[in-house]
């Protein structure tokens, strides 16, 4: 009876509050790329979002690691994994349109730090196809590294990549993830964003208000207030509003009228339902109180990407990974996935007019999130989702 073997997939992420630049392709290849990474958002996010709690994935992260599985897959499972990444109607090759989208310009200056890492993790003497080599080389920069999962000290060695990738934020995901002798593969992703507010908040106004996490429950919390012009929406449901960042990143804030509603507001997010908001946002003078927060989240995918149809690849008898190895048998045990945001007042000045777009007298909306919250982390170009997440309970966020 032959032996199964496992490829164990790894995800790590890093984040502070962010800034970077994406690149594309051409104009439609970005919208493709863009739509599709954003519908395996709300998709994995309408899973997750079902337990309590505070909560903050990556999108772009857990794409990159699915395409470059998706790149050695064969088969029935070439075609789940297609569905799961939501790549369009007649392109079977993620690794032409959508690992162009996925790579960030890794950026280091004053203001900001993007650093975008990815590494392949094999068995030594594991033979892997060369042209599985060739493209997570080319298409996705990532660093092949031989390991021998029978050291003790295996575990130690992956945990010391993530932690640097991550800028030591991330420190022992490898070792508490359970490295076998089986494995023959890890493929790990790692992203680290830090980056300045283009209009930071003013420590000084920073002060304590009371977070209503729950119909009979508050907290103080401190919580920065500023005024400025923003992209401002609101309606009967919500109030959006976008907050820029350093460079072509902003994150948009969804804030629910009734602090009842946000369960119903969460089940209503879609791609076409972000569409639809950021294109009613307009910009005006905006009073902002936003609790100061650090949101982490570690999450086991496997059953959620099941739920997606994704089923083959986790099988020791159905999956088809002939692309990676010319060897038989060779399967995905599991998807972890770690990821966590601070938000605070740093940031530049406060360089443009933040005044002059309402009538003398007239009292500027009050963006108060002094109640639970969705937040993402958007590209302002494409549309593109880094990051998003939401913020139940900002006395339990914090760093890991």
């Amino acid at each position: 009876m032959e032996m199964k073997t496992s490829v164990y997939l790894m995800m790590f992420l890093g984040s502070l509050t962010s800034a970077g630049v994406l690149v594309f392709a051409s104009p439609n290849e970005t919208n493709l790329a863009a739509t599709a990474n954003n519908d395996l958002a709300f998709s994995l996010y309408s899973q997750i979002s079902r337990k309590p709690g505070n909560l903050v994935l990556s999108p772009i992260s857990i794409a990159t690691t699915l395409a470059m599985i998706h790149s050695g897959a064969c088969g029935s499972t070439a075609r789940e994994l297609r569905t799961a990444l939501h790549l369009p109607d007649g392109l079977t090759n993620s690794d032409d349109w959508l690992a162009p989208f996925l790579r960030q310009v890794p950026t280091t200056t004053k203001q900001q730090v993007l650093f975008v890492a990815n590494s392949v993790w094999v068995q030594q003497g594991w033979p892997l196809r060369t042209q599985f080599s060739a493209i997570v080389q080319r298409d996705y920069d990532a660093l092949m590294q031989p390991i021998n999962f029978d050291d003790p000290d295996a575990s130690a060695q992956i945990d010391s990549w993530v932690s640097k990738a991550t800028r030591g934020k991330i420190l022992h995901l490898a070792g508490g993830s359970g490295i076998r002798s089986d494995m023959r593969l890890i493929v790990a992703n790692a992203i680290y964003f830090k980056g300045a507010w283009l209009d930071g908040f003013d420590p000084h106004r920073t002060a304590e208000v009371p977070f209503h996490s729950g119909a009979h429950e508050s907290r103080p919390i401190p919580t920065m207030r500023k005024r400025g012009v923003f992209l401002y929406a609101t309606n009967e449901t919500i109030q959006a509003i976008q907050l820029p960042y350093e460079d072509t990143l902003s994150m948009l804030i969804l804030l629910p009228v009734h602090e009842a509603s946000f369960r119903e507001v969460e089940k209503s997010l879609t791609n076409k339902e972000l569409r639809r908001i950021l294109g009613s946002m307009k910009s005006q003078e905006v009073e902002v109180w936003l609790p100061r927060f650090a949101c982490s989240s570690e999450e086991s995918l496997r059953e959620v990407l099941r739920s997606f149809g994704v089923r083959d690849v986790f099988s020791p008898t159905r999956a088809d990974l002939c692309g990676i190895s010319d060897k038989s048998g060779l399967y995905l045990r599991t998807v972890l996935h770690s990821a966590f945001l601070t938000v605070d007042e740093w940031g530049s000045e406060a360089a443009s007019a933040t005044t002059g777009f309402l009538a003398l007298g007239e009292v500027p909306p009050l963006f108060k999130a002094d109640h639970p919250f969705v937040f993402f982390i958007l590209d302002n170009v494409s549309h593109a989702i880094i990051f998003m997440g939401r913020i139940s309970d900002p006395s339990s966020a914090k760093e890991p």
